[in-house]
């Protein structure tokens, strides 16, 4: 969503921002065009970088201390037919609703006392 709108939207507000009404044609031409690729390279980096996505396959435990941090496994798949999903056990911390921190982990190595182990039904 950064990517998508808040990139465009910053850079059009920073050029509306600093530019005078005394200012040369010149350099509101240039902000212009650095506003244009900007915006343009937000679209193409929301397309390229939207077409595969990260999403929770299971559950496998949720931390006592706080439920917010999880382990689960997580498959990455771009939506094509011919695609195989890449699957990886990651501990994620949920810092936003639309903000996750993601890290690869062992459960064999973790502490046990410090997890819930989730069962998930099928």
């Amino acid at each position: 969503m950064i990517r998508t709108f808040g990139f465009p939207i910053a850079a059009i507000l920073l050029a509306l921002t600093t530019t005078k009404s005394k200012d040369p044609w010149s350099l509101i031409i240039v902000k212009g065009i650095i506003v244009g690729c900007v915006v343009v390279f937000s679209v193409i980096i929301s397309l390229v970088g939207g077409m595969c996505e990260w999403e929770t396959y299971k559950t496998l435990f949720e931390n006592k201390q706080n439920p917010t941090t999880k382990i689960v496994h997580r498959s990455s798949n771009c939506g094509a037919f011919d695609t195989t999903p890449y699957y990886k056990v990651c501990k994620i911390k949920e810092i936003t609703p639309f903000f996750i921190l993601a890290t690869e982990i062992d459960t064999n190595q973790i502490n046990k006392n410090e997890w819930i182990r989730i069962e998930n039904k099928k």
